[in-house]
């Protein structure tokens, strides 16, 4: 099973979500994307530069590229039978 909450900024998924993480469940961050580019790119984690980042990933990869730089680890996790 995969639930996916979604919201804007502060809209409370993070809490949205315990209860799903008490249950066993696994959480698949789509901003985390971001975060392992500005790591792989030597940038620090900040505003500006997740903004930048965040537009050229979606400039490369089309409005769906969080979900598609995630889609490796949601499948992953799925054949181990593990819910997201």
């Amino acid at each position: 099973m995969i639930v996916a909450i979604v919201g804007m900024p502060g809209s409370g998924k993070s809490e949205a979500a315990k209860p799903f993480l008490k249950a066993g469940f696994e959480l698949v961050y789509f901003g985390q994307a971001v975060i392992d580019e500005l790591n792989s790119r030597g940038l620090g984690v900040n505003e500006e530069n997740e903004k930048a980042v965040r537009e050229d990933l979606r400039q490369k990869h089309g409005m769906a590229a969080m979900a598609l730089l995630n889609a490796p680890k949601i499948q992953k996790l799925a054949a181990e039978g593990k819910g997201l």
